[in-house]
């Protein structure tokens, strides 16, 4: 191992002797993508012999990965997830393969080999998304593959049996934490968005969009105090405003996506979806259970022909909004994105020139990518997997 230390030595004189001052910006975006590469190299050695590693340690499983911990500097879970990962890579070739290759870092492989190792035919798509989103969009992929790989039953129930909350403050900021069934999830979620709303209602429209997490938290004390009494529901609130006040429509409400297939039959199979949009898959008993929600909108799709439809203003009717957003899997459009809220239709052409409202003229992105389109002059690239990404303007090599 002399050669690695060798190297080891030969990388830190490197950084040691880095002068950002005496770079260009576009040098030290090259220097720092260079960097993560290599480093991303490394940690593919490290994760290919964790396994071996542990095997016969003193003091078990437990021991090895606290000392992996501490020695890396991690998270004794991240060790633990470092040693799972590296057992099931010789039977993901393809994940080997690219890992090794640097095209994935450390967390990116865990997340494709957990379940790749319980779906080995949606492997060489995990890695698509593993490559081209970010690491939201990977785990949301994930929580698909898994949830069709597994008992949806069993999952739900296991939610449930650990369902919790906690809080704690930490340099000065309190935080909170639950988790529980997907589906219970978004019941919360759907009564905090009108909350929300108002919060960003209310916010100075200037620079707002960087700030949604910080209104949503400003809804989140709203609706704890319209639960003890101390202001009324954004809903209710609307209702005894004066006459010449319009009330507000509501610009969320909760929307699942079923195959109808998988609600004949009861349960999902490969390549199939049951899940409630911008929070994840779900039983098909929890869906059916949620027909009856009059504030939930039931997806269920079994082939409407769409690709014809359009209109020859800015309006679009309804079934043409849901295609576009099924077409995106109601995520941001922009492939290297996946925010789900507060999504916004854009036409691909400026509608003043095209007067074309068409399916494929529309695509919905999340209000930071429509700015950068509006706003900052970046252009709509596709790609031959029939995907978009925004590149920036007089971008000589995009991705």
């Amino acid at each position: 191992m002399r050669t690695l230390a060798r190297i080891r030595g030969e990388v830190a004189a490197l950084v040691a002797a880095l002068d950002p001052a005496s770079v260009s910006v576009a040098e030290a975006m090259r220097l720092s993508a260079e960097l993560v590469e290599l480093g991303k190299v490394v940690d593919a050695g490290a994760m290919v012999v964790a396994a071996r590693a542990v095997e016969g340690a003193p003091g078990g499983l437990d021991a090895a990965a606290r000392r992996l911990a501490l020695t890396a500097g991690i998270a004794k879970a991240e060790a633990e997830r470092m040693i799972a990962t590296s057992k099931v890579l010789d039977e993901l070739p393809a994940t080997r393969s690219a890992l090794v290759a640097g095209r994935l870092s450390r967390t990116q492989a865990a997340l494709v080999a957990e379940a790749a190792a319980e779906s080995p035919q949606s492997e060489a798509a995990l890695l698509d998304t593993a490559l081209h989103q970010d690491l939201t969009g990977l785990r949301r992929h994930v929580e698909r593959v898994r949830s069709a790989a597994g008992d949806e039953r069993a999952r739900r129930a296991k939610a449930h049996a650990e369902r919790s909350t906690r809080t704690w403050v930490r340099n000065g900021s309190w935080h909170f934490h639950a988790q529980g069934p997907v589906d219970q999830g978004a019941r919360i979620q759907l009564a905090h968005r009108p909350f929300w709303d108002a919060a960003l209602d209310n916010a100075p429209k200037d620079g707002h969009r960087e700030q949604f997490g910080a209104y949503g938290f400003d809804g989140f004390v709203a609706m704890a105090e319209a639960a003890t009494g101390g202001q009324p529901p954004p809903a209710e609130a609307d209702t005894t405003a004066p006459a010449k006040s319009k009330p507000k429509k509501r610009r969320w409400q909760g929307v699942v996506r079923v195959d109808a297939s998988a609600i004949r039959r009861g349960h999902t199979i490969e390549n199939e979806v049951c899940e409630v949009v911008g929070v994840g898959p779900i039983d098909v008993a929890a869906a059916i259970d949620l027909l009856g929600e009059a504030t939930v909108r039931i997806l269920i799709k079994d082939g409407q022909d769409v690709l014809s439809m359009a209109t020859a203003t800015r309006h679009y009717p309804p079934a043409l909004a849901i295609a576009v957003a099924e077409r995106a899997n109601w995520e941001c459009s922009n492939r290297a994105c996946s925010n789900t809220g507060y999504v916004e239709y854009d036409h691909e052409d400026d509608y003043v020139r095209s007067k074309d409202s068409s399916y494929h003229q529309l695509h919905p992105f999340c209000g930071c990518c429509h700015d950068l389109k509006t706003y900052q002059g970046y252009r709509i690239v596709h790609h031959p997997d029939g995907t978009i990404t925004l590149e920036p303007p007089n971008d000589p090599d995009p991705p």
